[in-house]
């Protein structure tokens, strides 16, 4: 969810694996649609699929 607009996004996966994958995919979709702002912080559930190193890169 966006903390200024509250938009958010939702992506239904088939496995929980996937979503280091969609995530990424947001982040490059958000930077290609407003330019002038980044992608600073990524809020999770505490969900196992975010504790991998995977998306510290992202």
């Amino acid at each position: 969810m966006d903390e200024y607009s509250r938009c958010t996004w939702v992506y239904p996966l088939q496995h929980k694996g996937g979503a280091c994958q969609h995530i990424r995919q947001l982040k490059l979709k958000l930077g290609k649609q407003v330019k002038k702002y980044n992608v600073l912080i990524f809020h999770a559930d505490g969900g196992g699929e975010f504790v991998s190193n995977e998306l510290n890169v992202v």
